[in-house]
């Protein structure tokens, strides 16, 4: 899932590797490029990172790779997932009136003649009707369309063909993770070390797919230059390649957005290929440099170059061989290919798809030039000031297009290409005295187009949506060059002990973002028709102002406890606007920047870090936000700018700002392991069989979330009822035996457990409105996720019984460290 820290969205988080973003500027995302045994560390900053980081208003997480030694060092790690169902209940293509009932109606003993079942969905019993293949063969013959005719035999042996049962769960997940490292004196002066890592992830689908499963391939490769005692060179490459499936048909309108998918997702039972393939290839590679004039003073230069490349299109075509003739007629095969429009043939029974949709391409990319120099100086026993720019030039192509519903008439363009550049510098100063320290720093952030982009504002000058998509497409539509954005960011951070086993800390600044280049770049336009998106080029930094302060305490060398508070302030966030005329004549959706937002939140740890027997740690953390609503009631969403200045606020029809307050939620994660000690326990043959065996428990826990009532006339007619959902805790377990091998090194072998311990929280609703009415009625309305009904028949079901989590997975691996 996107990565989220303190409230804020995925798009306030950066993930460095050695200090080079992995951010898919394009794509609104971070990566995880490096395989895990080579990482040496990984640091969190949440609220109190120094002047030096930017682009981030919520967090950023440092990825430290490890540094190589001469000597050669190994670390495998492979983990098996044994063939096994991944979701509750039966097998999808179980024929009963549980679970794919058509079997049993369209194939069953009386299904030559009329006849029906009963499925029992909630309170009111569903009856479904079938006219018999006698009855279906003779509405084909007497048609007056040759081409489609059918015996009543041809007819059922067709449909019984195309929805053959598909054998899944059979396949055995992999993941393999290694890395190498070692190095020596090339001559005298030059010293070489070498970090190679490679991972491999194959994870079988949960349900058929277009293909069988997720598949991962990543290289890393560090190299290490000493020169002397004080000059160093380091080389850094990785890349990793994903092959998937896109979460669902890519058949949207709206939606630029590329759903990459680790589980495959749903799909069609019998026609998978209406979702299309999709690839990712990241690739970073850095150079870093280091002088040390003296110890008190050293320079750091640094460049890299990133690109993500997006690759989403439809599978190969179902080939002609794979098909099957049924009355002289050819039908393809919806389980060997795509089927294009022109050769399927609905499924006029049953009502599955057969065909069409994957109906979009998509070649996008990010690539980025960035080059950053820092001087670092302890000019006093108490200052150690770091000073520092950075240049970076991003290219951002989007290259999409969409032939919505398989309709040519609806095919949609996502078409730009920009290349803005940002300039950073920064100062800050390091303080330490008396036990206290300070970083006191000051930021200058820089960002220009780099080029002129068509002028959204000056949509309503056209007189009609044909107009003005045509004019964007033939390049006539106005331009402008927007002025660069410029910001200036105050950092403070003070850490300050109170006892040798306490302090607290405070932190203050100022953190910018451009937005998402959707707003300010992208573009939609529905040919022969509209233009439904265009950015503003005009938008400026969204900008956070974050406070935080926080008390750490060593509890008689037992655990350590943190308490932290902290506030976000946030303004000019992009959000959404309307140019329209009044007669609708010309309706455009663009970005503006008019939302505020705040969070504020605390955070609570217990963490023991060492001991003999249990370690671990437990965060629990409350968060609530308050955003503010730019809807028009009864209108629009968004605000609306009209051609007609007597309409609204001149020419605006806008709503009045007023905060949305979203309830408190509680959430707690943590970690508890429990390891045996070296030669403890009972022994066989001398030998402790229960020394260095481990236990670890990973928590989670949810408290009551706001939820609501899925009608929406209740939602009018109750606006002040609100819905809240049962807490909700679950957790998974590892079990872990080390061994010494000789001399050579140490194996760690391990055993998961998914789903351990679950809070049984119904999922499955037959019929929503119902179960909440019923909440409602009885004053449970903090009941969700429970069973708690007045009548039991409103939970009545012929499906499977469905309970977050409720669903168990095994995994084995081992780990060799040498």
């Amino acid at each position: 899932g996107d990565i989220q820290i303190r409230g804020g969205s995925s798009d306030e988080t950066n993930v460095l590797v050695d200090g080079y973003s992995t951010a898919d500027t394009k794509a609104g995302k971070v990566s995880f490029p490096v395989n895990k045994n080579s990482v040496q560390e990984i640091k969190v900053m949440r609220g109190g990172y120094n002047a030096e980081y930017g682009e981030a208003r919520s967090g950023i997480i440092n990825i430290i790779t490890k540094n190589p030694e001469n000597k050669i060092h190994a670390s495998v790690d492979y983990q098996f997932e044994p063939a096994q169902y991944r979701h509750d209940g039966a097998d999808r293509y179980t024929a009963s009136v549980n679970k794919m009932w058509q079997y049993v109606l369209y194939d069953g003993d009386n299904s030559n003649e009329a006849s029906y079942i009963v499925r029992y969905e909630g309170l009111t019993p569903d009856t479904i009707k079938w006219i018999g293949w006698n009855a279906y063969s003779d509405r084909l013959m007497n048609d007056n369309n040759p081409d489609n005719d059918l015996t009543p035999q041809e007819a059922r042996d067709l449909w019984n063909w195309r929805h053959r049962p598909v054998t899944y769960a059979n396949r055995t997940g992999h993941n393999l993770d290694l890395s190498v490292s070692g190095g020596g004196n090339i001559t005298s002066s030059w010293k070489l070390n070498v970090l190679g890592g490679f991972k491999y992830i194959n994870r079988p689908y949960t349900y058929p797919q277009p293909k069988d499963a997720y598949e991962e391939i990543g290289y890393m490769l560090k190299f290490v230059n000493r020169f002397g005692s004080n000059t160093s060179l380091t080389l850094s490459a990785l890349n990793t390649t994903i092959n998937t499936v896109n979460r669902d048909d890519a058949n949207s309108s709206w939606s630029g957005d590329i759903k990459i998918s680790y589980d495959g997702g749903n799909s069609q039972p019998f026609y998978f290929f209406e979702k299309p393939y999709v690839n990712n290839v990241v690739s970073l590679y850095g150079l870093h440099f280091m002088q040390i004039f003296k110890p008190t003073l050293y320079l750091e230069a640094d460049a890299n170059y990133y690109k993500s490349d997006w690759d989403m299109n439809r599978f190969p075509d179902s080939p002609a061989d794979a098909g099957r003739y049924f009355h002289g007629r050819l039908y393809y095969d919806p389980q060997s290919g795509y089927i294009p429009v022109k050769l399927g043939v609905p499924d006029n029974v049953s009502g599955f798809r057969m065909f069409g949709r994957a109906n979009t391409v998509d070649k996008s990319f990010t690539e980025r030039y960035e080059a950053k120099v820092a001087m670092v100086n302890q000019f006093h026993p108490y200052h150690e000031l770091k000073i520092g720019v950075g240049f970076r030039m991003t290219n951002i192509v989007q290259n999409r297009v969409n032939v919505h519903n398989d309709d040519v008439n609806q095919t949609f363009l996502w078409k730009s290409d920009a290349s803005p550049i940002q300039f950073n510098a920064y100062v800050q100063d390091k303080i330490e005295f008396w036990g206290m320290i300070a970083n006191v720093g000051i930021r200058f952030d820089y960002y220009s187009i780099n080029g002129s982009r068509p002028d959204v504002r000056r949509t309503l000058e056209y007189d009609t949506n044909l107009e003005v998509v045509n004019s964007f497409l033939d390049g006539t539509f106005p331009t402008i060059d927007p002025k660069p954005s410029i910001y200036v960011s105050p950092r403070v951070g003070i850490s300050f002990p109170i006892t040798t086993n306490s302090k607290v800390y405070f932190n203050y600044g100022h953190f910018v973002q451009m937005p998402q280049p959707e707003a300010m770049y992208f573009s939609t336009a529905a040919l022969g028709n509209r233009l439904q998106w265009l950015g503003d080029p005009t938008l400026t930094y969204q900008k956070s102002i974050n406070y935080e302060l926080g008390y750490d305490q060593n509890v008689y060398d037992l655990f350590q406890f943190h308490v932290g508070v902290f506030y976000k302030d946030y303004s000019d966030r992009e959000s959404g606007i309307v140019y329209a005329h009044s007669d609708q004549s010309i309706v455009l959706e663009s970005a503006v920047q008019r939302e505020n937002q705040e969070i504020r939140g605390i955070d609570l740890e217990f963490r023991r870090s060492y001991g003999e027997w249990v370690t671990g740690f437990f965060n629990f953390n409350i968060t609530q936000k308050s955003t503010s609503d730019l809807s028009v009631p009864n209108i629009s969403q968004i605000p609306v700018i009209t051609d007609n200045p007597s309409i609204g606020i001149n020419g605006e029809l806008k709503g009045v700002p007023r905060p949305i307050i979203s309830e408190i939620t509680p959430y707690g994660r943590g970690v508890i392991t429990i390891r045996s000690p070296k030669n403890w326990g009972p022994r066989i043959l001398d030998y402790p069989i229960l020394h260095k065996t481990g236990f670890s428990f990973g928590l989670f826990y949810r408290g009551a979330m706001l939820t609501r009532h899925p009608d929406g006339n209740f939602r009018k007619t109750h606006p002040d009822v609100r819905f809240y959902t049962i807490p909700y805790f679950s957790s998974n377990l590892r079990i872990t035996r080390d061994f010494k091998i000789s001399t050579l090194g140490n194996m760690q072998l391990f055993f998961d457990i998914s789903n351990l311990f679950v809070t049984k929280y119904r999922v499955a609703i037959p019929n929503s409105r119902d179960y909440y009415d019923d909440l409602y009625a009885n004053g449970k309305t903090n009941r969700v996720g429970s069973e708690d009904v007045s009548n039991p028949l409103i939970l009545r079901t012929q499906s499977d019984v469905l309970y977050a989590g409720q669903h168990r997975t095994y995994v084995l691996g081992f780990r060799f460290n040498l």
